[in-house]
């Protein structure tokens, strides 16, 4: 078994860099969205490959009402988003049910998607809290 050199990482380590199967146009388009993700709150975690590479990345920021927003970026062409609650139960691992909506496609297209279904909620909320007669708030 062929052992693995360790080291500690620190969250800049995992800056998305242009990789030799990334042509220098989609290294930035994942560099301007991981940037454009951290700057609004995800954090993102490594996913490594079976060869000790990081192979994307995972995303993910609490939400509203228990939620979670997650993000798996493999690519500037192969992301996927999903909204799921945050609860998890080791005797049902991956239910089918956990997730509010989710999306994926081209990196671009899944972060103005998630940040859009962000901005329809928040509009949501506020209709809410200022439909209430006499300046009643709803909550």
């Amino acid at each position: 078994m062929k052992r693995v050199a360790s080291s500690t990482h620190q969250p800049s380590a995992y800056r998305v860099s242009a990789r030799n199967h990334l042509d220098a146009a989609a290294a930035q388009v994942l560099r301007d969205q991981v940037a454009r993700l951290c700057r609004n709150g995800f954090r993102a975690l490594p996913l490594p490959n079976l060869f000790a590479k990081v192979d994307g990345l995972y995303l993910y920021r609490p939400s509203a009402n228990g939620y979670i927003d997650t993000i798996v970026i493999r690519s500037a062409d192969c992301a996927v988003a999903a909204r799921v609650r945050d609860r998890f139960d080791p005797a049902d691992p991956l239910p089918e049910d956990a997730a509010l909506w989710s999306t994926s496609g081209e990196l671009d297209s899944v972060v103005d998607k998630v940040f859009g279904d962000l901005r329809d909620e928040r509009d949501r909320r506020g209709a809410m809290r200022h439909s209430g007669h006499l300046g009643i708030q709803q909550s």
